[in-house]
């Protein structure tokens, strides 16, 4: 038994850490990748979702709004089975086939312990009180019948129980190193098969003792060529540390204590641990703390409060670098006792709750299965990359799913796209590069995404930003094809907002982060626009870069009585700005002076500046956090004070949709008028619509194309069918 022990755990540890690196590496390629790739052709598995354009003005319109509107339905089919998309970042879901496994053994699943195909799992009131711990390998894909292979307790050479020792009562393994407690006993048994050695620390071995529950939870992690162990002693509220590189020459460290780390008077601190890299999740009576290691020292680094005030939060915990999982076995939904786990998703250095798995969930999360009283569900928690099981001793069940951070979908929507595919040299539209991602365990198709590069004229209409900042980046092109704009220098723009239902000055959003309110304002006003206005040199390419090295920025904030209200700027003078925010659709006019093509990045260009061209172009950026806009661009000539009406631009900005609501957000876009003289342009909103096709199978959403963009000015030779 201790060579096929050996051997398990090896295989146990490999995958453990081969597995994190291919998955950090892949992360890492599939990111940078998405950082320089230009559009996205997207399919999920069960539903089929794709979303194209040709580069012209309408369908990019279309296409960020589809993208945007399936956004959500695309979440909801990532894979092939029971999905919950509760937020942008996270999903959850159940394993394939069966995703539970029971033992008759007493306590079964009070803790658990999963690295790829092997699963360990604790049952300390089994064989009398004395506990064991149980080895599991996955034979196929269901875990239902996972084979048992080996069993550790009594009757392993080395370890001596006695009733009531609970062994089994947490477990932990790190480079084939296995760590059991027995709080029981007041012990902690370090088990390495390798060289059929075992090793028990107790209490004896904490200058001062150890305290009452010694071993109720264990952690290791790497601590240079050794292995760090953490012994939780919720008694006392206190933390052991402990390290080593050879079993046989164990060494105390220190202990850690609440007021340690600055964590005010909490009872059971210590009930649960989980390490990752230098991070400890620590669970207590109804909080769980996220602490970070600095050299020798520890210091909180998070507060995770009890979302819905369920009994036993932090009784487990599971933490890796962007997940944490805390069980609340007496969560009472349902079922009395039947208990739950709540994951949250990191967010810098907060954790935000994402998802309450558990028999009746919140709206929050739609995510359901079957419990009954008194399971327990919760008790102990693990997490193995993307999977995750879940203890329910008081049915001696083990359960598993798959809760990980979506991320890499995630950039796919935020990436900057700035036409900076690879290959420039081939800068076409007919280049492509196609990159699929893949589920792992099946191999179907997860997201399919295009990159198309594109050479860019100035009339191109480009997006900045497909994320929660839209934004859209345009030339500009008189209506007056002999308007002179060598001596534009004044530019205003009238903003139409077709809001009917809050004023915008009493609008309930805080600014982001990037934009600050207006002095006297409040922190309730946020601003309408932010108007970026740029003198691009297209021989230096259409780039973000290329737009912020000459540009002038302005935001919009409106007041709450709808008077005058200043624009505040980054490097221009303002002229002037109204906003009626009393009218419904309410208006704002602002004028600006322009930068000049001798500024910063343009030194080539002579003074008196040239006439703008088509190499040499006035490039306007918007960004709104409202739905939609229309906006109308009038030039003012510096020499004459004449007025030059710039082509309209109708700018429909919708916010991020869910496959219950894509039909209504569809149909309840205002139509967009024809605009540009060139009848490639001059498309309506239904039109437009005809290059997406987005089939949400269960919202029973489809966008069929037919004839797109034939008989233009007609009626739009395509369907919209529920």
């Amino acid at each position: 038994m201790v060579r096929l022990l050996s051997k398990i755990f090896f295989r146990l540890d490999e995958r453990q850490e081969g597995a994190t690196s291919l998955y950090l590496s892949l992360i890492v390629m599939v990111i940078l990748s998405l950082m320089a790739f230009g559009f996205a052709q997207i399919a999920g598995t069960n539903y089929r979702q794709i979303a194209e354009s040709q580069y012209n003005l309408l369908s990019h319109y279309g296409a960020e709004s589809a993208i945007n509107q399936v956004r959500g339905a695309i979440h909801d089919s990532i894979t092939h089975t029971s999905q919950v998309a509760n937020s942008d970042n996270l999903s959850v879901e159940k394993t394939s086939g069966s995703n539970s496994l029971t033992n008759p053994a007493g306590g079964f699943g009070s803790a658990v312990f999963i690295s790829g195909d092997l699963l360990i799992v604790g049952a300390p009131t089994a064989n009398g009180g004395k506990g064991e711990v149980y080895v599991y390998e996955k034979s196929g894909a269901d875990w239902h019948g996972a084979t048992l292979t080996a069993t550790v307790g009594d009757s392993t050479a080395g370890i001596s129980l006695t009733a009531g020792d609970a062994f089994g009562a947490s477990v932990v393994l790190s480079r084939g190193q296995l760590a059991v407690g027995a709080p029981g006993g007041a012990a902690v048994y370090l088990i390495s098969p390798e060289r059929n050695f075992r090793n028990k620390i107790n209490t004896a071995d904490v200058p001062g003792g150890g305290g009452t529950d010694f071993g109720s939870a264990v952690a290791l992690h790497g601590a240079g060529n050794g292995l760090r162990l953490l012994i939780g002693a919720p008694g006392v509220g206190k933390i052991h540390l402990f390290s080593f590189t050879d079993l046989s020459n164990v060494a105390y460290e220190r202990e850690i204590k609440p007021a340690d780390v600055s964590i005010g008077t909490v009872s059971g601190f210590g009930t649960a641990l989980s390490a990752h890299s230098n991070l400890l999740a620590v669970g207590a009576d109804n909080v769980a703390y996220v602490l970070e290691r600095q050299g020798s020292n520890w210091s909180l680094k998070a507060t995770v409060s009890n979302p819905d005030g369920v009994d036993l939060f932090g009784a487990s915990v599971s933490l890796d670098s962007s997940l944490l999982l805390v069980g609340a076995p007496g969560g009472d939904d349902g079922h009395s006792d039947a208990g739950a786990v709540y994951a949250f998703e990191r967010q810098g250095s907060s954790w935000e709750w994402k998802h309450r798995i558990s028999e009746a969930p919140s709206t929050d999360s739609q995510f359901s299965f079957d419990l009954t009283a008194n399971e327990n569900f919760g008790r102990s928690v693990s997490l193995d990359g993307n999977k995750a099981a879940v203890g329910a001793p008081g049915s001696n069940t083990a359960y598993f799913f798959k809760i990980a951070s979506n991320d890499i979908l995630n950039d796919i929507w935020a990436a900057d796209l700035d036409q900076d595919c690879p290959s420039q040299e081939d800068a076409h539209p007919a280049w492509r590069n196609n990159v699929v991602l893949a589920d792992e365990d099946t191999g179907e198709t997860i997201v399919e995404y295009l990159c198309v590069s594109v050479e860019v004229a100035p009339l191109e209409v480009l997006y900045d930003n497909i994320g929660l900042e839209r934004s859209l980046v345009f030339g500009l092109e008189a209506v007056d094809s002999s308007y002179n704009d060598v001596n534009l220098n004044e530019l205003t723009l009238e903003w139409n907002h077709a809001n009917t239902e809050t004023a915008v000055g009493l609008a309930s959003v805080s600014p982001p982060g990037s934009f600050s309110s207006q002095a006297g304002w409040g922190s309730r006003t946020i601003p309408l626009l932010r108007a970026q206005i740029s003198i691009v040199n297209l021989d230096q390419g259409f780039s973000r870069e290329t737009m912020n090295k000459n540009s002038r920025v302005f935001y919009l904030y409106p007041d709450a009585t709808g008077g005058s209200a200043d624009w505040l700027t980054d490097g221009g003078k303002v002229i002037g700005g109204d906003c009626d925010v009393n009218r419904r659709p309410f208006a704002c006019q602002m004028a600006f002076n322009l930068p000049l093509p001798t500024d910063a990045g343009l030194e080539q260009v002579s003074t008196p500046p040239p006439s703008l061209s088509d190499r040499l172009v006035y490039a306007v950026r918007i960004q709104s956090f409202y739905n939609e806009a229309r906006l109308q661009i009038t030039g003012k000539h510096g020499t004459s004070s004449d007025e030059a009406q710039f082509k309209n631009l109708q700018a429909v900005i919708t916010a991020t949709g869910r496959s219950n609501n894509v039909l209504e957000r569809l149909r309840e876009r205002i139509p967009l008028r024809p605009v540009y003289d060139l009848p490639e342009y001059a498309i309506d909103s239904a039109g437009n619509l005809c290059k997406i096709l987005a089939a949400d199978d269960s919202s029973g959403v489809y966008l069929f194309v037919e004839e797109p963009y034939d008989n233009l000015g007609s009626e739009p030779a395509c369907s919209l069918t529920p």
